[in-house]
């Protein structure tokens, strides 16, 4: 038996490692360029590594002679279909920060989003993400050529296919994302005659200027930081509520702030919108306050409002869907009444809606979804 007098290296001959292969190169060519200090994209490369792995075909093999027959795709159509909750689910971030990744890569050019609407179980959903791989791009960024204009084989970068298909656990679901997320209606009807309260008043306007930078980060170093202290779970630290700078990036980020705020489709309209950005922000102040407050009739510290966020995303992945069904309880009741204070009263619905809102979204789920079905 043969020895590398190593005895590690000697166990690790046993084994057949297969899946996502990330080559060096990548973590040059894939870079957050607007950071104070550049650094790489690690999720968009993780992310990349297994959209290259289910582009990579599969050998069809003779029994007999062992000789390649041919070769067959991955997936079961002709692109591959992912939604932005499987990868978060997959890498243990985000919705927005998945959103993001992919962003990135698209922007590069070695993926593109193509948007369909499918026709799934008798329900039509809108906004199917597939995911196309440009292969020119991608082996431009992987091989690029040298001063001889001779391509330059990256470190570690496997040639090939490899005879198993064994990887880490296929992702279940393909083909249909959240019912809500995928069957938005885009509109620019305002209705302001009946709907007075969610119209913002002068002195109520949302602030969107940072903290001042005692702390002497950027924007961007801030963002990177707290990125860092919510994973793998969104969970933000208590510490925070000190710091209101830090607690406005990660409600943000656990809200899918970003996300929310650049995409179209994400509001029917105007209303939807100023209620989202009126949640966030309250969000942020019920967080970070430093005495006791009373939301419906119970006495309130920032610590058991940050236990309801953090109790929130570790169930769901974020506050996405919360923030959906809060905002709409808070349009809700500014269709019925006139809101005097719009601050206090989102800050009710807001603690309210810690202990509803998932029964509501089951409830709309079940009842726009299965209840279709069982009608066909």
């Amino acid at each position: 038996m043969f020895s590398t007098g190593v005895a590690a290296c000697d166990q690790l001959k046993e084994l057949s490692f297969q899946g996502n292969i990330i080559p060096q190169i990548w973590y040059k060519a894939f870079v957050k360029r607007d950071l104070k200090k550049p650094k790489p994209h690690l999720l968009a490369i993780n992310i990349l590594a297994d959209i290259v792995f289910w582009y990579r075909p599969r050998e069809e093999r003779d029994e007999v002679t062992g000789t390649v027959t041919g070769y067959t795709k991955r997936f079961s159509r002709d692109l591959l279909q992912r939604s932005y909750e499987q990868l978060a689910d997959m890498f243990g971030c985000s919705k927005g920060q998945a959103t993001d990744a992919i962003v990135f890569l698209e922007n590069i050019g070695v993926v593109e989003r193509v948007f369909r609407t499918e026709n799934i179980g008798g329900v039509v959903c809108n906004n199917i993400l597939y995911l196309a791989l440009n292969v020119a791009r991608l082996k431009e960024l992987t091989f690029p050529p040298d001063k001889n204009n001779s391509p330059k084989v990256s470190e570690n970068f496997r040639i090939g296919v490899p005879k198993s298909d064994h990887r880490c656990p296929k992702i279940l679901g393909e083909g249909m994302a959240k019912f809500r997320d995928t069957n938005t209606e885009i509109t620019t009807k305002t209705t302001s005659e009946n709907t007075p309260s969610i119209y913002p008043a002068p002195t109520a306007k949302i602030s969107t200027n940072a903290e001042p930078r005692i702390d002497g980060l950027s924007d961007e170093e801030l963002q990177e930081e707290v990125e860092d202290d919510l994973c793998p779970d969104n969970q933000i630290p208590y510490s925070y509520s000190g710091d209101k700078r830090k607690m406005e990036a990660a409600i943000k980020i656990v809200t899918e702030w970003k996300s929310a705020t650049t995409r179209q489709a994400f509001f029917k309209d105007d209303f939807e919108s100023f209620a989202y950005e009126l949640l966030v922000d309250c969000l942020i102040e019920m967080a970070c306050e430093t005495e006791l407050r009373t939301y419906k009739g119970s006495a309130i510290s920032s610590a058991k409002v940050l236990d309801k966020i953090n109790d929130c995303c570790k169930k769901d992945g974020s506050l996405e869907e919360f923030a959906r069904e809060t905002a709409d309880d808070y349009i809700k009741a500014a269709n019925e009444t006139e809101i005097h204070d719009k601050r206090k009263y989102m800050k009710s619905v807001i603690w309210n809606s810690f202990s509803t809102y998932k029964v509501k979204f089951e409830s709309f789920f079940n009842r726009n979804y299965y209840g279709h079905l069982s009608a066909n």
